[in-house]
């Protein structure tokens, strides 16, 4: 019975792997095919961009829907990396405690809700009020 299961394995190995071979292909062949980039080591500019399309995740509000639940679920799994960091740095015997301070238990608990909601928001955008140009395909 275990040999079955390992065999089971190893093919949903395999064919993850090609799948990822693919999907790597797929990648390279469009950096392939692009454009050069001149970069410009200016820093402030650099920073300013990041700000605003990361954190700010501007670019995203051009569809005021979008934007708000993109917004929440991206803070939202902000909030929850902490934890994971703090998990990942006890593995190094640094100790944060994030889990025992109280505004980030107070966050978390509000950004639970907030992800949840911004999920069900887009899951009912998809469903129900699909713009255009959102196409149902495996490339989404």
């Amino acid at each position: 019975m275990e040999g079955i299961n390992l065999t089971y394995a190893l093919i949903l190995i395999i064919f993850s792997f090609l799948f990822l071979a693919y999907s790597l292909y797929k990648r390279y062949l469009q950096l392939k095919n692009a454009r050069p980039y001149k970069f410009e080591p200016k820093i402030r500019e650099r920073f300013k961009i990041l700000f605003k399309f990361v954190f700010l995740q501007n670019r995203m509000f051009k569809d005021r829907y979008a934007g708000l639940y993109h917004l929440f679920i991206f803070y939202g799994f902000l909030v929850f990396s902490l934890k994971s960091l703090s998990l990942i740095l006890e593995g190094f015997r640094i100790n944060l405690k994030v889990q025992y301070l109280i505004p980030y238990q107070i966050s978390k608990e509000i950004f639970i809700v907030l992800v949840l909601f911004g999920i069900f928001l887009s899951i009912f955008r998809r469903l129900f009020f699909k713009p255009g140009r959102l196409k149902n395909s495996f490339d989404a």
